[in-house]
Formats: C-alpha cells, structure tokens, sequence
C-alpha cells in the first residue's frame, strides 16, 4: 500500500509538473505571439507615419514651388511696369499752363494732383501726369517766384527733381492739410504695376499718343 502510494504522488506530481511545463510553454508562445504583434504594429505605425510625412513634405514642396512661380510672376510684372513708367517719366511731355504769374493755390492742386499717380487713398479727385517735364516747369516756376509756402515747395520738388518718391505720401498729405483736406488722406505709395495701373485708367491719350 506505501508503494502504491508512492507512485501515486510521483505520478501525480508527474502530471502536474507536465501541466506546468505546458502552461509555461503556452504562456511563453502567446506572449511571443502578443510581441510579435506589438513589433509588428509599431512598424506600421511607423511606416505609416514615414508616409504621412512624405505626404507632408511633398506638399510642402508643391507650395514652396507654386510660392516661388508666383514671386517670379510678380517680379517679372513688377519689372515690365518699372520699364513702363521709365519712358513715362522721361518721355511723356505735358504743358501744364503755369508761368511766373501763376498763383500758390493753383500750384498746390497741380502738386497735390500729381503727387495722386503715387499714392494709396480712399479718394483722388483730379489726376495730373507726373513726369520729368511737369516736374520741371513747376521748379522753374516756384525757384523764380516768392510765395508763402516756397520753401516747403521747393522742397518737395527737389526730391520729385531727384526722382526721389519714397516720401511722396507725406508730400501729399502736407500739401492737402494746407488746402484744409479731410478726405483723401494718403497712407502710403503704390507699387509700380499699381502706379501703372493708375496711369492707364487716367492717362490713355498721353500714351497713345506719345507711348505707342
């Protein structure tokens, strides 16, 4: 009975280290299976967000591209309307009927009417062409006359002289404040496809004329 008892444990302790074992085994090949699965996962997250970021970046490059094609656009309209404005400044000719008995006020409106090709306004009332020649028939006429505001004038007239236009919108503001203006302040200067822009709108004789 001992034996029989004996060999009853050990076969029983037999079976329940076997089941161990299995249970072991089992647990070692799911957990394997759960890392395999976790590694696997985590590489299709990761090439899933390597393309993400592909997509991003080729998106990105089709922006810098299509920003750099419109630069270039600009540039090349902002160049063509320099060239324009050029000849128009240099070439266009326009008797603006002033002499040495022309008063203050009127040469204020020419000037504040000029100083309009250049500037951004909500308003502009009266267009005068800017150019080489207007420009120096009223320094001729202001250096060869006494008037009130002379020195402001010729001021501003050397600057336009000089093809100096950077504080044009200021000019135009000082002029307009004397007139006693309360519309149409300026706020700044256009860009030369805009001032071209302008001058197409207000000049088309003058450059059928003498442009084309």
């Amino acid at each position: 009975m001992k034996k029989i008892t004996v060999y009853s444990t050990i076969g029983v302790f037999v079976i329940g280290a076997g089941a161990a074992i299995g249970l072991w085994a089992t647990d070692n090949f799911l957990d394997g299976k759960k890392e395999e699965s976790a590694v696997h996962a985590e590489r299709l997250e990761e090439n899933e967000q390597d393309d993400n970021e592909t997509t991003v970046e080729a998106h990105n490059d089709e922006q810098v591209e299509e920003s750099n094609r419109e630069e270039n656009q600009e540039d090349e309209e902002q160049a063509e309307a320099r060239t324009k404005l050029e000849r128009f400044y240099t070439e266009v000719k326009y008797d603006l009927g002033i002499d040495s008995g022309t008063s203050q006020d009127q040469l204020l409106i020419i000037i504040h009417h000029m100083a309009h090709q250049k500037i951004r306004a909500e308003q502009k009332w009266g267009a005068v062409p800017l150019t080489e020649d207007t420009v120096n028939q009223l320094y001729k006429v202001v250096s060869e006359n006494d008037y009130p505001r002379k020195d402001l004038l010729m001021q501003i007239l050397r600057e336009w002289k000089e093809e100096d236009f950077r504080f044009i919108d200021h000019h135009h503001n000082e002029v307009w404040e004397i007139q006693g203006g309360t519309v149409g302040k300026a706020y700044g200067t256009l860009d030369p496809a805009e001032e071209w822009q302008y001058i197409e709108q207000e000049f088309p004789d003058i450059i059928k004329e003498q442009l084309q």
